[in-house]
């Protein structure tokens, strides 16, 4: 089982804050009260980020003030990145009605599945469909594949565009803008309209 921040902070020891992080150190002597000691944390993690024993107070002030700078610096900059996927999520996507997707899975094996986008839905979702796949085969049940497209499977699914323009199919699998070429994958247990043996 896993420790809480407090185990980690000793007793009699003072809470110094950042003003602009979420970041804390809490400072102390030794049992001798002759050494200065000082214990870290950052965000909401429960271990600490660092753990030392200083030379001097001057010593612990300056790598107090170096981890806040630092902590700051990190929460700045992952501020700006949110920012701008916020403002890059706020434009439409980069998708349009017949592109084609290829989604690539498995764990031991590649499969491969595609699919078509058959309607827009918004500005950052789009209705896409799987469709089948002409294929071409070799001993080991795998080979090359491409797409047909208009020869549809299953249902229509609703999804979100990222902003790489790829779409998340299950939370093992997330396809993107088919390339053209022919690709490589496992042929077992995939939708086909036709199959080449190849020796």
């Amino acid at each position: 089982m896993a420790q809480s921040r407090e185990f980690y902070i000793p007793a009699n020891s003072r809470k110094v804050a950042s003003k602009k992080a979420s970041a804390v150190v809490y400072v102390y002597e030794s049992a001798a009260g002759s050494v200065p000691m000082a214990i870290a944390f950052y965000g909401k993690a429960q271990k600490p980020s660092w753990h030392f024993l200083f030379k001097s107070e001057a010593d612990r002030a300056k790598r107090i003030a170096k981890f806040f700078a630092e902590s700051e610096s990190i929460e700045a900059y992952k501020a700006k990145k949110k920012a701008e996927v916020k403002e890059k999520m706020a434009q439409p996507h980069g998708l349009k009605i017949g592109d084609i997707l290829d989604c690539h899975w498995g764990y031991e094996q590649s499969n491969v599945d595609f699919y078509q986008v058959i309607a827009l839905a918004g500005q950052r979702s789009v209705t896409i469909q799987q469709i089948a796949s002409e294929k071409e085969y070799n001993q080991w049940a795998a080979g090359r594949c491409v797409p047909v497209p208009g020869q549809f499977i299953g249902e229509p699914m609703k999804k979100q565009v990222s902003l790489h323009n790829s779409i998340k199919i299950a939370s093992y699998a997330s396809a993107s803008m088919w390339n053209g070429k022919s690709v490589y994958g496992q042929l077992n247990g995939c939708q086909t309209v036709r199959i080449k043996n190849r020796h």
